[in-house]
Parts: structure tokens; C-alpha cells; sequence
């Protein structure tokens, strides 16, 4: 086993040969995840991204305090700051993270609250890739970190879970500063609970961005016969009411929209 791995260290930049070793690794299984783990410590840059994929195809969840440990040295603010961070690795770790599922999901939890961007970063997406309902909690307060990627992420991972417990949360992040991050909002609250999130939904069909407005008419989609009302003085209801009509045309999709007065209050119904 030694002498593979010193070879799999020596060859790394041969790719017939380590890939013989790889395959040889992987059908060892959970025989050869020890001297994998040791190698995580000792192995040079390069090699290194090779043990965790070979990691993440045996899929042993021995691998994930190790990981961590890894991922928190490579992406270290110092590191960052010097422009040293090795993306590729990171990447690799995050998908392995992302393919242990819901072994991984108690180890990264606290990541979320770590200093480093990055960690929280690669935590944020590997969680709201597994969707699991353990970190509904944790994604709802990342969805107030300061770094945009993470807002973006938990927003997303939301949506997965589908618990309507997010839905006041989500609101309040459609108006978020950072368009991509009002999107994933937009589209969470669509698929958790778009008849609850009407009125912020119409709203969202005058942002400034296009990927947004059309995230939210997708979203009003998928309600049957919704009533959008208000009082017209406050919304404008004629001017959501033009937008909502143009995106949806230029999105393709079917729609039969029409407006009205009832009382105090003007209407748009859309089915």
C-alpha cells in the first residue's frame, strides 16, 4: 500500500499511470482510506487533489473530519489574501463534502459561522445541495452573512428543503443588495410557498434586474388564479401589472392575465 501511494505522489503528473493507481485505490474500498487520510497530512499540492478524489469515490464517511481539516488549511485568510488559494482543491473537497450527503451535514454546520469566506462558501453550497432539513436553521441565519455567494447558496438550499418556516426569512432576502441573490430568493419562495408570497412576488416584477423579474413571474406561475390586490396609489399596480404581462411574453409560457377594480382596491388575476 506504502509503495502505491508513494508512487501515486511520484506519477501524479502522469496521467496513464496514477490513473492505474487510482482504480486500484478505489476497488480496495475502505481498506486503503487510513493510508488515504495520512496522505491528506504528508502529500504534495498536486497529489493531493487526486486523494480526495479518490476519497469521494470510495465515499467512506471517515473522510469528512479529515476533509474539513483541509479544507480550513487550504483556505486559509492568509492564503486568500495573498491570492494562494488553490480553487481546484477546493472545489474537489466541496463535491465530495456535497456526495457524502447526509453523513456530512452535522460536520458542516459550524463552517457556516467560520471567518474564512471560503469555508463558509464551500459549506453553504454543499449544504444546500444536500437539502437536508438539519440545516434548515443555519441556512436561514446565513442568509444575513456577509458574503454574497453564501446568501446566495442558503437561499437556494432553502427552496430544496420546501419548509414554509423559511418563507419570512426569504422575503426579507428578496431584498437583498445583490440581484443574483434576490433571484435565488425569488425562486425559493416559488417553490416553498409562492401563494403566501404573492404580494412580495408582484413587487419583485419591477426590479431592476431582468433575471429577477422573470424569476418572479415563474414563480406567480405556478399559483392557480392568484389575486394580486392593493391599494393602487401604493403599488402602481398598473405599471407590475405591464411588467408582468411583457415578462411573461418573453418568457414563453402561456398565461391569460386580466385586470380590475373591486371597491377601494385594484386587482390582476392570472391564470
Amino acid at each position: 500500500m506504502n509503495r502505491w501511494f508513494a508512487r501515486l505522489v511520484q506519477t501524479c503528473h502522469d496521467n496513464e499511470q496514477s490513473d492505474a493507481i487510482f482504480r486500484a485505490l478505489i476497488a480496495l474500498g475502505s481498506e486503503s482510506v487510513p493510508p488515504l487520510l495520512e496522505a491528506l497530512q504528508n502529500a504534495r499540492e498536486q497529489a493531493l487533489e487526486r486523494v480526495v478524489e479518490v476519497l469521494g469515490q470510495i465515499g467512506d464517511e471517515r473522510a469528512i473530519a479529515p476533509l474539513i481539516d483541509l479544507l480550513i488549511r487550504t483556505a486559509s485568510e492568509e492564503d486568500f489574501f495573498a491570492g494562494l488559494i488553490n480553487e481546484p482543491l477546493l472545489r474537489r473537497i466541496e463535491r465530495v463534502l456535497t456526495n457524502l450527503g447526509a453523513l456530512a451535514v452535522e460536520p458542516l454546520l459550524p463552517l457556516l459561522r467560520h471567518p474564512a469566506e471560503k469555508v463558509r462558501q464551500v459549506a453553504a453550497t454543499a449544504l444546500a445541495e444536500v437539502g437536508d432539513p438539519r440545516a434548515l436553521d443555519a441556512l436561514t441565519l446565513a442568509l444575513r452573512d456577509a458574503n454574497w455567494y453564501v446568501r446566495q447558496q442558503a437561499a437556494l438550499g432553502l427552496g430544496k428543503m420546501g419548509d414554509k418556516r423559511a418563507v419570512e426569512a426569504l422575503i426579507a432576502a428578496s431584498q437583498d443588495r445583490e440581484s443574483l441573490v434576490r433571484r435565488a430568493a425569488i425562486k425559493a419562495l416559488g417553490e416553498i410557498a409562492p401563494e403566501e408570497s404573492i404580494e412580495r412576488l408582484a413587487l419583485m416584477l419591477q426590479d431592476s434586474s431582468p433575471p429577477v423579474r422573470l424569476a418572479a413571474a415563474q414563480a406567480l406561475s405556478t399559483v392557480e388564479d392568484p389575486v394580486i390586490s392593493a391599494k393602487p396609489r401604493q403599488m402602481r399596480w398598473r405599471r407590475w401589472a405591464g411588467s408582468l404581462l411583457q415578462t411573461l411574453s418573453a418568457s414563453g409560457t402561456p398565461w391569460l392575465a386580466t385586470t380590475g377594480r373591486n371597491g377601494n382596491h385594484s386587482y390582476l388575476l392570472v391564470g
